[in-house]
């Protein structure tokens, strides 16, 4: 897509190609983005992105989510990889001023300061408009969390600041009356700002009122000492003084003649949020798309032109000739005049109607359709949507608009198919109620309803009529009802499809879009106080799930309660098991509409809708939902479509099923003491079918994986199969985030042997992708399961894995701990190969540490352990430990023998992933001989098995010898290209460890080029990694390479301390001379 790329953040966030809005997904992606254009042309690190995104407690799958959402917006913005790009540990926006408003802002305002400091007070008054123009509201609409709400808090100060510079310069210039309104609208939202308050004070004295500035001082006075216990500053008293003595030097100066000077227009246009002297409105809502315009009806010739029943402007708002405003129903010569008789039975139209401009212009296009029988048939098209989502609302406004097109009459009825205390109404008894409103006497009204069927098509014979058949339950309700001539229109409104009626059009409705939210609450509560309470406005309707019933229910609410905030009613709003209370006022309650939609339904259904909402996170599939009601797949898959078709469930993507927010809440509130036992043993077979499933997905996935006891009996309901391991993992993938939340489901009902033994298979999918930080949370949760069970076997196994993931997030001292502890409690409980296991840690992590002596023994025997208990994944492992120690210590043969051993067990096994990192050791071993040839080799062989998706800090590792090797054999381009790729996976691959090395060998490999500051900068962030972690080797290489740069760049005294400190590390490893330099 060409065009000019263009985002704003000074309000609701929007991305534009010139004016085509992108989509830029849901409140993660927002986040990401909101938090990386505030810090626009800096680096945003991984984790304070997740700070920002979530406000707090943030999953265990945090740091993955928000890689995913940055992959996710560079597919959705054009030239995205550069617009967003990876730089060191976190992402960086890259736009020029123009492409941001918050940008062109800070240029508009430095602008109006020079202009100041130049002498042109006009100029930067108007620099200063155009920059407050930008501003269409809060940061993120205020719902941006406490990390976004502090920097939009900065923000709205530095909004201020240009606003009250503004006032003084407009007060400069001569101005005063026009300045009135923007500035009582801006201190009604900072009634404390005392600026703002004298510049009031000043242009009202200056238009004549005297004593209204005067009250204005009192005012502030008495509010300063109730709020603050203090005084107006002395500032603000010496002008309530000067007004008091009428003094002359606060007469207005002489207004300057007008000269026009060119200040930049910021584009897309919007509607600011914040009054200025050009514009002094208070708050605005966020503008609306505007409705669609209708185009004229088909109509005979020497039809009279008349307007549309109540269209017509009345004559002091009538539009310019020839302009149609927006939002209009245009109605041309030749529309039909309603005959005076013409039955009108539409319910008002409400006045605050708001958003649902695509639904409308969808509507709108079946409406006039010509391709679909023109005006041979009769139009139905049906309004379907969850109870409290405004059909009846959108099919009365649609009615409203289309009434011109339908001269003969506009009835409306309203079928009662989801009314508290009252049965539907029988399609006979409609049929009567809409005949007598056609004037029909009740003695001609047939008793049988064939009769009166044929009656009601006979009487819209040749008559063009608008007909809306509201709340209608079933098909046979409607089906009676329909005109069969042609040139009516029907409109239905149902909370399911009718799919039992033919040649209907239909229409959906779902949450309202945030910034129709937004502006609702505006239109029902009223502007100022929304914009008096951004961010607790957007958490309003967050909370209310932006459906509209809800949002009207809390505004109505807070109307009632004038001393209420906003912020009251969501701290209310917050406590999940109240939130259905909290949504009710009067006879409306989103409990209440959801209840009639819930008793609608069989008694199956209703027990399927109360244990689905038992599921732990946002979407199930069809064999969780099997799980979850203890049925066939195809009955689950059953009760899912028929909640969906009554849209008490939402469908995201094929196969996946989700409840709205108040749905879910509504639903859990069905459970109590009655249905514990029904829900406990539903959560139990949810877990149990995990437990299963990634049981079999791990078999595929890592062969050769020791298989344990777990105590659990197998799942016997239907699973996914899975032949070969791509499908496993590609349900790994999909099912992670549910199985994470399975984890915490299994940990809060109790389970905690499905916790224990769910983690451990969670945990090697984890461990495979590089996802560490998730790896280490979840061995936590495994290892105080396992505790609170007292058993010993499955202790040592969950602390061995702990100690895994301690090792590769670089917490060497914290996993000495936990693998001395899981070697102690497998002794105990007898178990060899978890305690071979730990001991192989303690190994591994004694040689990260540099305590290679005492690591040495234990590798050795952990080895040994493993081939005599016939375990070779264990071995395996073992020898490319082992093989990493040999090439440390200079021990390049042995190296390369332990790496061979391992390659030829895990391609016996088909274990990649080790293969890999064991090709790796043997490719170091060969680089360290010398035999470049080899390594080259082996790295081919190794890059062939690499999965970028899968370990990226181990295939960043293999890049970046590959880069060494290849410069090394003269393959310069190859080497550029390796080395950069290397860096980039190995800086988004939250393994601290392997970045660590990769920086220390690219940082050698920029040396050898003469680039001797990249060298510096590479080694110095590589020291900084495996300083704190105490990471011996690579501390010492990253100590040698800051000395080599340090010395080629001339500066000797830091390359002698440099050199000292490395020296210091090499001798309490024990490292022989050849091994001292890098």
């Amino acid at each position: 897509m060409g065009g000019k790329l263009r985002f704003n953040v000074l309000g609701s966030l929007e991305g534009w190609i010139d004016d085509v809005r992108l989509r830029l997904g849901g409140a993660i992606q927002e986040r990401v983005l909101c938090m990386l254009l505030l810090e626009a042309g800096r680096v945003v690190p991984v984790a304070r992105l997740v700070e920002a995104t979530w406000e707090k407690d943030p999953p265990v799958t945090a740091a993955h989510q928000v890689r995913k959402a940055v992959a996710d917006l560079r597919r959705r913005i054009p030239t995205g990889s550069a617009v967003i790009a990876t730089d060191g540990p976190g992402y960086r926006v890259v736009v020029t001023d123009d492409q941001l408003d918050l940008l062109e802002f800070d240029t508009l305002t430095r602008a109006a300061a020079l202009a100041v400091r130049e002498g042109g007070q006009a100029a930067a008054a108007d620099a200063l408009r155009a920059a407050l123009a930008l501003w269409r509201g809060s940061v993120l609409s205020g719902a941006g969390g406490p990390v976004i709400e502090a920097a939009a808090t900065a923000l709205e100060e530095r909004r201020l600041a240009a606003a009250e510079q503004l006032f003084d310069l407009c007060l400069a210039l001569g101005e005063s009356g026009e300045l009135i309104s923007g500035l009582r609208a801006l201190i009604t939202q900072h009634p404390l700002r005392e600026t703002l308050r004298g510049q009031l004070m000043l242009a009202l004295y200056r238009s004549g009122r005297q004593a209204e500035a005067l009250r204005e001082y009192g005012e502030v006075r008495e509010l300063l000492v109730d709020e603050l216990g203090i005084d107006p500053g002395p500032r603000l008293a010496r002008l309530y003084e000067a007004i008091l003595r009428d003094s002359p030097e606060l007469a207005a100066p002489e207004r300057p003649a007008p000269v026009p000077v060119p200040v930049p227009v910021p584009a897309p246009a919007a509607v600011t949020a914040l009054p200025v002297p050009a514009a002094p409105e208070p708050v605005a809502p966020v503008p609306q798309e505007p409705e669609p315009v209708l185009p004229a009806p088909p109509v005979s010739e020497s039809a009279p032109e008349a307007p549309a029943p109540g269209s017509a402007p009345a004559p002091d708002q009538a539009p310019a000739p020839g302009s149609v405003p927006a939002g209009t129903v245009r109605e041309e010569p030749g529309t039909p005049a309603a005959p005076a008789d013409a039955p009108c039975t539409l319910p008002n139209d409400l006045p605050d109607f708001t958003g649902r401009a695509k639904e409308l212009a969808e509507l709108f296009d079946y409406v006039q359709d010509e391709g679909r029988g023109g005006d041979r048939y009769a139009r139905i098209v049906a309004i379907d949507g969850m109870g409290g989502m405004g059909k009846t609302t959108l099919a009365v406004r649609a009615a409203h608009r289309l009434a011109g097109r339908y001269p003969d009459g506009q009835l409306h009825i309203d079928l009662h198919g989801f009314t508290p205390g009252r049965a539907p109404v029988t399609p006979a008894a409609a049929l009567d109620s809409l005949l007598r409103t056609l004037g029909t006497p009740g003695d001609r009204i047939p008793e049988d309803l064939e009769g009166r069927t044929a009656l009601w098509r006979s009487k819209l014979d040749g008559r063009r009529m608008l007909l809306l058949f509201d709340n209608a339950v079933d098909a046979a309700q409607i089906r009676p009802l329909l005109p069969a001539s042609p040139g009516s229109l029907a409109l239905i409104t149902s909370r399911g499809r009718l799919l039992d009626l033919d040649g209907v059009e239909w229409v959906s409705i779902g949450m309202m879009e945030p910034e129709d939210s937004t502006s609702l609450m505006a239109e029902t509560l009223g502007a100022t106080r929304v914009a008096a309470e951004p961010a607790a406005s957007a958490e309003l309707a967050e909370l209310c799930g932006h459906l509209p019933l809800a949002l009207r229910i809390a505004t109505a609410r807070l109307r009632n309660r004038p001393r209420w905030t906003v912020r009251y009613l969501v701290e209310r709003l917050r406590d999940e098991k109240r939130r259905m209370d909290e949504l009710s006022s009067g006879e409306r309650s989103v409990a209440a509409t959801l209840r009639l939609s819930y008793l609608a339904m069989d008694e199956e259904y209703r027990t399927a809708f109360r244990i689905l909402s038992l599921y732990p996170c946002a979407g199930t599939d069809v064999y969780s939902a099997a799980a979850l009601l203890g049925t066939a797949v195809r009955d689950a898959e059953d009760a899912l479509e028929f909640l969906l078709d009554v849209h008490l469930v939402q469908q995201p993507d094929i196969g996946l099923y989700t409840f709205h927010d108040l749905v879910r809440s509504f639903a859990q509130s069905l459970r109590g003491s009655a249905t514990a036992e029904d829900d406990a043993e539903a959560v139990e077979r949810l877990l149990g079918y995990y437990m299963t499933t990634s049981d079999a997905a791990c078999e595929v996935l890592f062969p050769g994986r020791e298989s344990r006891p777990t105590g659990i009996p197998p799942y016997q309901g239907e699973r996914p199969h899975f032949r070969d391991a791509e499908q496993a993992v590609n349900w790994f993938d999909r099912e992670q985030v549910g199985l994470l939340a399975a984890v915490s489901l299994a940990e809060r009902s109790g389970h905690d042997r499905y916790a224990a033994c769910l983690s451990r298979n969670i945990g090697f999918h984890l461990h495979a992708h590089g996802q560490l930080d998730e790896f280490w949370s979840v061995g936590h949760l495994a290892v105080a399961a396992a505790r609170r069970l007292d058993d010993p076997a499955l202790l040592g196994i969950s602390l061995a894995n702990l100690g895994a993931a301690c090792w590769k997030l670089g917490r060497f001292e914290e996993g000495l701990e936990v693998a001395r502890e899981a070697r102690a409690t497998a002794g105990r409980a007898g178990d060899r190969h978890t305690e071979a296991n730990s001991e192989s840690t303690i190994g591994l992590l004694l040689s990260m540490l540099g305590r290679y002596g005492e690591a040495l023994p234990l590798l050795e025997r952990s080895v040994a352990a493993a081939r005599e208990l016939g375990n070779p994944r264990a071995e395996s492992e073992g020898l490319t430990t082992l093989s990493t120690l040999y090439e440390r210590w200079g021990r390049y043969p042995e190296a390369a023998e332990a790496a061979r051993r391992a390659i030829e067990i895990d391609r016996d096994l088909g274990y990649r992933s080790n293969e890999i990192m064991a090709l790796a050791d043997l490719a170091f071993a060969q680089v360290g001989l010398g035999e470049y040839t080899d390594a080259d080799a082996s790295l081919k062989r190794a890059r062939d098995l690499c999965d970028e998706t899968r370990s990226p800090g181990d295939v960043a590792l293999v890049l970046a010898l590959s880069a060494q090797v290849a410069h090394e054999r003269g393959d310069g381009p190859q080497a550029r290209a390796f080395a950069e790729r290397s860096l980039v996976l190995g800086r988004t691959s939250g393994a601290p460890i392997r970045l660590a090395k990769v920086e220390n060998v690219l940082g050698q490999l920029h040396m050898l080029w003469g680039e001797h500051e990249v060298a510096l900068a590479l080694h110095a962030h590589a020291h900084k990694i495996a300083a704190p972690m105490s990471f011996r080797a690579e501390e010492a290489s990253a100590l040698v390479g800051l000395a080599q740069a340090a010395e080629a760049l001339g500066d000797v005294a830091a390359a002698a301390g440099h050199r000292t400190a490395a020296e210091g590390l090499f001798d309490f490893m024990g490292l022989p001379a050849h091994r001292r330099t890098y």
